[in-house]
């Protein structure tokens, strides 16, 4: 009885590992024109995407302004201009923030 106890204690440690480690949740911030090349060994699929200016809110944009999946050593280049930037108040400076799930 004590055995099969660990063992499901010990299957229910390894599920929980299993599923924490297949995806998670990645952000990340992009000013206009700057590229990010995507790590090895991992899959970024795009789950939402904004642009800031480093006031109080963010804009949602289109997420047809970037691939949908992105795979290790794949170039990540964000657009110089989109049109949702006239909304802006700083148009110069502001930052493409987007959201990811992480496959490994």
């Amino acid at each position: 009885m004590k055995s099969l106890l660990q063992l499901i204690i010990l299957l229910w440690i390894f599920t929980l590992n299993a599923f924490a480690a297949n995806d998670s949740l990645l952000i990340q911030r992009v000013y206009a024109g700057n590229s990010i090349i995507i790590p090895n060994g991992v899959e970024w699929n795009l789950n939402s995407c904004f642009i800031s200016d480093g006031s109080a809110y963010n804009i949602t944009i289109r997420k047809e302004n970037f691939k949908q999946k992105y795979k290790g050593t794949d170039t990540l280049r964000a657009p110089i201009y989109i049109p949702e930037i006239e909304l802006l108040s700083d148009k110069n400076m502001f930052q493409y923030i987007l959201y990811f799930k992480v496959k490994k």
